[in-house]
């Protein structure tokens, strides 16, 4: 499935996405760009239930179950594929999802705890003796289940292997009459288990893991050929690395604990429509599903982003905004619906957020329930809650209509609007859909109020309280460790120092309890074994990754098998070298033009020197809260080390650190402030002139004809002309230079000038110009697609002949004068629009290029 196709497949949630022949729209195109708009914040509310924690706990008999695929760790039930009794003893074999998966944790029978030694026979009561459990794991060379084809060879055969299907093998011997109650309540047994799940690739290290990250189960949805059979090509994978460690960030919860920002479970069953999963996982990470500009399809958790496009008075040619705010308020109480694995993964709802000086304002409540069962914990719960209370309660909400300027705003999630009827002054809005209408050149964006507020979450003040587990009734009442301590291990190997772990713990009362001690990532709950000493008071592990958090956790085994309750450290950083190196030396600066050179030097003779890194921050920001320029420099003593920046308009600081191997960092070091603020000055040297006084005839050197028809541009009685109905570019100088101007006289008025003033020219396909039509001067901006207009003057005629026009860039700026006088400018926030060094000409027949002259020159700094 296409990025196309994949807008077919969502085209209902937006508007005029489809023709009436059902082929995509401009519009559908657009949302190609855009497919998480629609879908981030339209989550649950209209689309169909999604399947809640304990749905197919159940058992059903059938022979051809829907399929499914589960991620994360979640407890599952199961599909009966066979069932059959013999001999008093009852066999089933059971379809639980598609796999491969990573492990089995937990056993149920009829709901109650199962324990099983290595070979699956179960080791409590009143299940030891009785119940055996046999799994595959869903692989593509799993083999029969031994027993299954031994009761019933004649007519299970060595082909009954359901490659890729996770099965459990569920085999219950018959009891005496007066213990059949206790231990088989339900007549026939019933299973479900709890699992790691589904695999998934993870391009951060370029290998296939469990994980319960979203965006990389996201991902794997998007391209597994189960699910949406995206090629991967397709994905941005630049894209999932940075949000899948957005995912992986670890957020400080109530009671001193800590969760994972985006970390849960998904269910996929097959018969699913694809809109209506994207929904889910859209709502539990806020996200937002997008098209590239070279057509990959791009994902971005949910967080705040500065607004790069500010969408101005006289951008808007009219618009539609209704306030929501008071009585007209669409919900005053958000309940999020989620799962709680305290709970045996069973159906929780979050503390309500609620707006209470309005409900008693208003008195009556409006409630939203956002069933989210792909989140599995309170904290995550809440800040969910919180932002669709901002959502759906807008400050202003409705559609705006601009000029073409407004198609910036295609791939944006939030912009900023100025409107001085409303008193909207430069406020932030979120992007819902955006609309292009060919007939008038206008865009229509549908709008709504977004702040940063609503992605900030104070989890002392805004957490709230998670509902109260109910308490295990496992029979056996086993101590739980007490004591909990960790240290940091390191030993020496022929690559350097190699970190691992310990953990300790009191003795305990019962000296017939052993322990199992296991380490997960910090968050992850990704758990692995560590080997416990013979003493039963301690465990470690080697290796483990150099500046991870580690969490670890132990809990005692009592003789039947039956384990006690975990007892857990977190956050334990494993820390290979835990003395920072020394702060980079001879920080330094120079300026050319509009870049900047910054370098450093590491100290001499430092041994725990690894690297250098270099950051650009403004000078009254945190070092560590600017921007990193490039990964850090891997460097030796005494060894420079520099970066060549292009930081826009503004004063900035370049602070550089060392880390050492674990990447501890050490004190900034920097040199003076750097002020790169852009002002125009007029000509500082004429590079390039022709005054076409020659004799007629076509265009030729020294102008080098890019692309377009020989001949497209001729001299005419002094005068330039465009006679080709085809378009063609033509290089007319490299000033080597970005900073520079081009301009020309005009012979004489016509209804619309060409862009025959181009600046800042790579090729056919990157560089700015000018152009005068529909009785307005354009800045219009081509990076590898159409013209786009950076922005349009006020109406105005063109002027006579003899009248010059000019074209200026300057670092992150762009003007445009006629007769000496700027009539319209252009900065860009983002930084510099485009790099090249070129000026040249833009002519066609239709274009009206008629110039008496043609000059271009550098600008002064």
């Amino acid at each position: 499935m296409n990025p196309q196709a994949l807008v077919l497949a969502i085209a209902p949630a937006f508007g005029g996405a489809l023709a009436a022949d059902g082929s995509l729209t401009l519009l559908g195109n657009i949302v190609a760009g855009a497919i998480g708009l629609g879908l981030s914040l339209l989550p649950a509310l209209l689309a169909p239930r999604p399947p809640k924690p304990d749905t197919g706990k159940a058992l059903f008999q059938q022979s051809t179950p829907p399929r499914a695929r589960h991620y994360g760790r979640k407890r599952l039930g199961a599909k009966r594929l066979f069932i059959k009794q013999r001999n008093g003893n009852l066999t089933q074999i059971l379809y639980v999802g598609e796999g491969p998966y990573s492990a089995f944790y937990e056993d149920y029978i009829d709901d109650r705890i199962c324990y099983t030694d290595s070979e699956g026979d179960a080791t409590n009561d009143p299940f030891a003796t009785e119940v055996e459990i046999r799994r595959r794991m869903g692989t593509q060379d799993q083999i029969v289940f031994a027993g299954w084809k031994r009761r019933f060879s004649d007519r299970v055969t060595d082909d009954h292997r359901g490659l890729g299907c996770v099965l459990v093998e569920l085999y219950t011997s018959g009891v005496k009459a007066k213990n059949f109650q206790e231990t088989y309540p339900n007549r026939i047994p019933q299973w479900n288990g709890v699992a790691d799940c589904a695999l998934v690739y993870d391009p951060r290290s370029a290998t296939t893991i469990f994980t319960p990250n979203l965006p990389l189960i996201l991902r794997d949805y998007l391209t597994h050929a189960d699910a949406m059979q995206i090629p991967a090509s397709l994905v941005h994978d630049p894209d999932f690395v940075v949000a899948a460690n957005k995912a992986d960030e670890i957020l400080p919860a109530k009671d001193g604990k800590t969760v994972r920002r985006y970390h849960g479970e998904f269910t996929h069953v097959f018969d699913t429509a694809h809109e209506d999963n994207l929904r889910r996982l859209m709502t539990a990470m806020l996200g937002r599903l997008y098209l590239r500009p070279e057509g990959k399809i791009g994902f971005k958790v949910g967080e705040w982003e500065e607004p790069t496009v500010f969408i101005e008075d006289r951008m808007i040619s009219h618009y539609r905004l209704e306030d929501r705010t008071g009585p007209l308020r669409e919900t005053n109480e958000v309940l999020v619906k989620w799962t709680n694995p305290d709970a045996k993964y069973s159906e929780a709802d979050a503390q309500k957020w609620r707006n209470e000086a309005l409900i008693t304002a208003t008195g009556q409540v409006k409630s939203t329930t956002i069933e989210a069962y792909e989140i599995q914990n309170h904290h995550h719960a809440r800040r969910v809650a919180k932002f669709f209370d901002r959502r759906l309660n807008p400050r202003w909400s409705g559609t705006i209509t601009t000029n073409l300027y407004g198609m910036k705003a295609w791939d944006q999630r939030f912009i900023r609007i100025s409107i001085e009827d409303l008193d909207i002054d430069n406020e932030s809005f979120e992007v819902q859909s955006i609309r292009l209408d060919d007939s008038d050149m206008s865009v229509t964006l549908e709008v709504a109020s977004m702040t940063e507020e609503a992605f900030a979450f104070d989890f002392a003040t805004e957490e709230g309280v998670a509902p109260v587990s109910p308490e295990d009734d496992a029979p056996d009442a086993i101590e739980t460790p007490d004591g909990l301590s960790a240290t940091v291990l390191r030993r020496n190997s022929g690559s350097g120092v190699v970190v691992g772990m310990e953990l300790a713990w009191d003795e305990p009362e019962d000296d017939d309890l052993d322990a199992e001690a296991q380490i997960s990532v910090a968050d992850q709950n990704v758990w692995k074994p560590m080997a416990v000493a013979d003493s039963q008071r301690k465990a470690e592990v080697f290796p483990l990754v150099d500046g991870e958090s580690y969490d670890m956790r132990v809990r005692f085994i009592g003789s039947s098998q039956a384990p006690g309750d975990w007892a857990m450290i977190e956050n334990i950083v494993a820390v290979a070298d835990a003395t920072p190196p020394q702060a980079p030396i001879t920080a330094q600066l120079d300026i050319t033009g509009a870049s900047v050179f910054t370098s450093a030097k590491s100290a001499p003779n430092d041994t725990h020197i690894r690297s250098l890194e270099v950051r650009r921050c403004r000078p009254d920001q945190a070092a560590l809260a600017g921007v990193a320029l490039g990964a850090p420099q891997i460097t030796q003593p005494n060894e420079p080390k520099s970066y060549t920046d292009s930081p826009g308009s503004g004063v900035w600081r370049y602070p550089w650190f060392a880390l050492n191997s674990s990447g501890l960092r050490s004190p900034e070091t920097y040199a003076a402030d750097v002020d790169t603020g852009a002002t125009f000055a007029r000509i500082a040297g004429e590079v390039f002139a022709d005054d076409y006084n020659r004799a007629g005839g076509p265009l030729g050197s020294p102008y080098i004809k890019a692309t377009g028809a020989d001949g497209a541009a001729t001299i005419v009685s002094n005068v330039l002309h465009g006679v080709s109905d085809t378009s063609t570019w033509y290089v007319a100088a490299d000033l080597f230079d970005p900073d520079h101007y081009a301009e020309g006289e005009i012979a004489f008025t016509a209804a619309t000038l060409s862009r025959a003033l181009l600046v800042r020219y790579s090729d056919t396909t990157h560089h700015i110009g000018i152009r005068y039509v529909g009785g307005v001067w354009r800045i219009e901006y081509r990076n590898g697609g159409s013209f786009t207009t950076l922005v349009s003057s006020a109406a105005m005629a063109l002027a006579a002949a003899g009248t010059r026009y000019r074209l200026e860039t300057k670092g992150n700026q762009v003007r445009a004068l006629v007769g000496g006088v700027e009539v319209i400018g252009w900065t860009s926030l983002g930084g510099i629009l485009a790099t090249g060094t070129k000026v040249g000409l833009f002519i066609g027949k239709n274009e009206g290029a008629l110039l008496n002259d043609y000059k271009a020159g550098l600008l002064t700094p």
